[in-house]
């Protein structure tokens, strides 16, 4: 079994905190600058949605990296979470426009039937599931019908449009909006294809997994967190649904039934039968003094010293008890005071959950059946409401054991539930309850620059809902690289409010693909932040508490502050010393309206180079268009934009490059664009008076152009100049360069 690291004992026998000096309840942070692979299953740490896993076979791989079988049949929510909450997106984006509520339904019908493949993982039922993830295939390809046509309508009204003699003015408004339609129709594509790949992977496990017998057994070791339970024989089984499990007691003679995955690989068990006494074979391992913990979210354990709270640190009397997605529940115990207990009695928990499932109801979850302090910390479901609040009952159990002068003992009895405590529980998202501040969120790094930095601090830190104690401190700490001598220190340290760190492109949340997933169960953030498990401590109720932190948002490839106008993170949208012609601007009177209202028109011969303004990774291209449909009366299949290039950037903005000549465009879909890397032609495709590139920035959210500013050589004077919004008959220069 795997053991927890060494803990400072706080409880006494009955279950109440022992009077401690505040130095002695919390065990300091411990930084490691390495990422590891914990659970030895190949997976970095920084790339494993299971990071206890278990049983994970490089012949049998899941959906999921890092997880097995045994993993998401006991917790399948990893599987689902990022495909869920990009259909929640999608439909909220639907929900204004009457026109789409069969497609809105139809991703309600997705969402209905991912939660219920889940529930059927659970249950080891991969047939059920593989057929509920095809249900959910066939709703999102509904859905997309439904997009498809909305475009097709879409385009047709800019046709009727153009016969009533108004299109010039809303050729680019319509423009701007297909284009965000077709992004969010590729959006649905991938997602069918997605769960299409999910529901393979299951229909294939469907075939393989499958009951292979049932074998009896002693217990020789059991972790109820990980779900782990070796016989005496050396068997070595993961408890896949502990809702049906009598407790497993350390000598019970247990019935098991096994699960096989293709040739032959033990991946899981579930026990069908509990019964017997621990006999004189087994050693005792439960606690002579036992009180529950509250684990705060931190580095994986073995990477960071574990900190095990007592839960009045996080007691709002008259609420509950506040807590954050991430976090774990544990147990610590203690040589103490046996109150009239004898030596030879033991204590464990059975902690069952009651939550609201979002879209199911409520629901009652054993978490963990024999929770002592060698017990590995127990994860809170990550299909936890953080609207409602659960209610957490940790029961717990006596077992009375006789010694007969041996080193082990003879005979012990039966766990009898002694006492039961229940715990209101508010669990709300990672990060919630702090926000910390920075002295500086604007940087000018060039995107491409993985070596530069620049500096910022930690100026205070906001808290919702922690209620410290009067007269207590507040301590706002962080991991990462803080400024010694002028420089970045080599490895990590911890940084402290007031001290400079380092903010560099390459961070602890990519911003790149090539860098590596983003994982906030080992960063700690979940977007660019300079900075790995930003947290703040102090005291509640006379016991401590630590909530993580959310950051605010950095912007690290500006090129100047503009103050109270919009940040210049443009250069122009061509070579180093190429000089443009602006024919329209921003509310020009010829189309830059409505949506369309911030866009620019750069006019510049046909076959000149197009350079990205700005850095990201590409959406979507579009390169087989060979019409210009400027003169046609009905436009209802005019390819408004032409030939296009869409990028994403950092901060979730899309830039649109368009009317580029027939198969010029340079960069596909998925690729890392810099700042100055070459794009394609000026053209004259599509919608278009003569040689131009039209450019805009879309909210993805609105599908609305927003304000930008461009760094830029100004005619006349020669002189560079920031934060510039060019308009009609400027003549000015770039200062783009290649990389």
């Amino acid at each position: 079994m795997r053991r927890l690291l060494p803990i400072i004992s706080l409880v006494a026998c009955a279950g109440e905190p022992l009077e401690t000096t505040p130095a002695a309840r919390e065990v300091p942070d411990q930084l490691d600058d390495g990422r590891g692979d914990r659970d030895a299953d190949g997976v970095l740490d920084r790339d494993d949605a299971c990071l206890d896993s278990v049983f994970v076979s490089p012949r049998h791989p899941t959906a999921v990296r890092g997880c097995s079988v045994s993993d998401l049949m006991a917790d399948p929510w990893p599987l689902w979470t990022a495909p869920r909450a990009a259909i929640d997106s999608l439909a909220a984006d639907l929900d204004d426009a009457p026109s789409l509520e069969p497609a809105r339904a139809s991703l309600d019908r997705a969402l209905i039937a991912g939660d219920q493949a889940l529930d059927d993982i659970g249950r080891g039922d991969n047939c059920g599931a593989s057929q509920r993830f095809g249900d959910a295939t066939g709703a999102l390809r509904d859905a997309l019908g439904g997009v498809t046509a909305e475009i097709d309508a879409r385009a047709r009204h800019a046709g009727e449009v153009a016969v009533a003699g108004r299109i010039e003015d809303d050729i680019h408004a319509e423009g701007a909006e297909l284009a965000g339609w077709r992004l969010r129709g590729t959006q649905l594509e991938q997602l069918a294809a997605t769960l299409e790949r999910i529901g393979g992977d299951y229909e294939r496990l469907c075939r393989e997994v499958r009951p292979r017998g049932s074998i009896r057994g002693e217990v020789a070791a059991y972790d109820g967190a990980s779900r782990v339970m070796t016989l005496t024989d050396g068997t070595t089984l993961a408890v896949h649904d502990l809702e049906s499990v009598p407790a497993i007691v350390l000598g019970s003679d247990v019935t098991v039934q096994l699960v096989e995955v293709g040739g032959g690989l033990r991946s899981g068990a579930i026990v069908v039968e509990s019964p017997g006494l621990i006999n004189e074979q087994v050693l005792i391992q439960k606690s002579k003094c036992l009180q529950l913990a509250f684990v705060p979210n931190q580095a994986p354990v073995g990477n960071a010293g574990l900190v095990l709270h007592d839960p009045a640190g996080y007691a709002d009397h008259g609420y509950g008890y506040w807590l954050e997605q991430g976090m774990r529940l544990s147990a610590t115990d203690s040589e103490c005071d046996q109150g009239g207990i004898g030596t030879n009695d033991y204590f464990s928990y059975r902690l069952k959950l009651k939550y609201w499932k979002n879209g199911v109801g409520w629901k009652t979850k054993t978490l963990a059946l024999d929770v002592s302090s060698a017990t590995t910390p127990i994860k809170l479901p990550a299909d936890m409401s953080t609207i409602l609040p659960g209610t957490l009952t940790a029961e717990r159990y006596h077992t009375s054991c006789t010694w007969n002068g041996t080193p082990l003992p003879s005979t012990c009895t039966q766990p009898k539930l002694v006492t039961t405590d229940t715990y209101p529980l508010y669990v709300l998202p990672r990060n919630y309850y702090c926000a910390i501040d920075y002295s500086k969120v604007l940087f000018t790094l060039e995107d491409d620059d993985l070596t530069g930095h620049q500096t910022t601090m930690m100026n205070g830190a906001t808290l919702h809902f922690a209620n410290p104690d009067p007269n207590t401190t507040q301590t706002i700490l962080a991991t990462g690289h803080p400024i010694i001598n002028g420089a970045p220190s080599p490895g990590l340290q911890t940084i402290h409010q007031y001290e400079q760190f380092a903010i560099r492109n390459y961070d602890f949340f990519p911003i790149w693909p090539s860098q590596g997933l983003p994982n906030p169960h080992w960063t700690g953030v979940d977007q660019p932040s300079g900075v790995m498990w930003p947290h703040i401590k102090s005291w509640r109720n006379g016991a401590p508490f630590r909530y993580s932190c959310r950051v605010p948002e950095l912007t690290r490839d500006g090129i100047a502050d503009c103050g109270g106008e919009p940040h210049c993170l443009y250069r122009l949208p061509f070579d180093a010393m190429h000089t443009t012609h602006v024919t329209q601007g921003n509310f020009g009177s010829y189309t830059h309206q409505g949506s369309q209202a911030y866009a620019y028109d750069f006019g510049s011969p046909s076959g000149t180079s197009i350079h990205a303004a700005r850095g990201g990774v590409v959406v979507q291209v579009v390169s087989d268009v060979t019409v210009n449909c400027t003169g046609w009366i009905d436009k209802t299949n005019c390819p408004f934009a032409g030939n296009f290039v869409a990028i994403r950037h950092h901060d979730g903005t899309v830039a649109l490059y368009a009317h580029m000549i027939t198969n010029t465009p340079a960069v596909w879909v998925g690729n890392e664009v810099h700042r100055g890397d070459y794009l394609g032609l000026v053209g004259n495709t599509g919608n278009s008076t003569g040689p131009h590139l039209h450019m805009h920035v879309l909210n993805t959210s609105t599908l609305w152009s927003i304000p930008i500013r461009f760094e830029l050589i100004m005619q006349g004077t020669g002189a560079v100049e920031v934060c510039q919004n060019p308009g009609k008959n400027w003549y000015p220069t770039s200062t783009n360069n290649l990389w």
